[in-house]
């Protein structure tokens, strides 16, 4: 219950920590217990997000919702727009390196979920492997002239 703290109300935004949140729930939780997480999970998706439920009838399992919340709310861009904003992202002023590594590793992630869309299944473990190199490259190149 701790995992999934805050409701999913639309928000595109929050929308993939939910998500994941919930996917550990569910890792967590014995499969005899399943139902019940289930019912908890529905109970914090608010708003729009719930009609959207209700007018799809196969909500039985957290796959279906998963995929219909995925379906509806979620932002998917190519694999071009989030490389080139990757490469192109520089450290704010008075950002700090810890909240700079963070957005690199936001933007790593967006980069990588892109690529499990695009890349053939024999292709994903190469494309992850240098998306993960880049990442360092990245956070490297966009780091503040002051903070080197």
């Amino acid at each position: 219950m701790k995992l999934i703290t805050h409701p999913f109300d639309r928000d595109k935004k929050r929308q993939r920590e939910f998500i994941e949140n919930v996917d550990v729930a569910f890792e967590l939780v014995h499969p005899n217990k399943h139902d019940i997480l289930l019912k908890f999970v529905k109970t914090k998706i608010t708003g729009d997000a719930t009609s959207k439920l209700i007018v799809r009838d196969l909500t039985h399992t957290w796959a279906l919702v998963k995929g219909i919340l995925e379906e509806k709310y979620a932002v998917r861009r190519t694999l071009h727009f989030y490389a080139c904003r990757m490469f192109s992202v520089r450290q704010e002023k008075g950002e700090s390196v810890a909240s700079w590594g963070s957005r690199i590793d936001e933007m790593q992630t967006e980069l990588r979920e892109a690529a499990r869309r695009v890349c053939r299944p024999e292709e994903i473990l190469g494309a992850l492997g240098l998306i993960g190199h880049l990442g360092k490259a990245c956070f490297v190149q966009g780091l503040n002239n002051e903070r080197i």
